[in-house]
């Protein structure tokens, strides 16, 4: 009697290991292993659409006004207020001059003690307020 419930339990075993190797039917497991990047991009590109047709939808600067107000509500709920404004302290440590710009190599505080260093690059042939492009350095 023993030779037979050890006999069953063992090939109860074998049964057990081959239909529970879900596994057994793949060549190899690469589809399974990238399910999770297929489903991320999916979901990513779901939302790059929907992002597409609300900012096409926008005609209006009520409507823009709206879209930002919104955004800075999400932004604060999740990160918190934004720090209070403090002087900045700026100073240019340095300063390159080319034929059509020039680069001024500036230091400023984000907040009091925190040194941020950045270039600024500013056009030569601007006669009014225009915009410039500060490139923080490392942040």
């Amino acid at each position: 009697m023993r030779r037979v419930i050890l006999s069953l339990t063992l090939a109860a075993g074998v049964w057990a290991q081959s239909e529970l190797n879900f596994l057994s039917s793949h060549v190899d497991g690469r589809e399974i292993t990238e399910m999770l990047s297929r489903h991320l991009r999916a979901k990513a590109i779901h939302q790059l659409e929907q992002r597409r047709s609300q900012v096409q939808a926008i005609s209006t600067a009520q409507q823009l006004s709206e879209r930002r107000r919104l955004f800075r509500e999400r932004f604060t709920r999740g990160l918190g207020d934004f720090p209070a404004k403090t002087p900045l302290n700026a100073r240019i440590a340095a300063s390159l001059d080319f034929p059509d710009y020039k680069i001024e190599k500036v230091i400023f505080e984000s907040q009091p003690g925190f040194h941020v260093t950045a270039n600024l690059y500013l056009p030569k042939s601007a006669t009014s307020p225009h915009p410039a492009i500060l490139f923080p350095l490392g942040h």
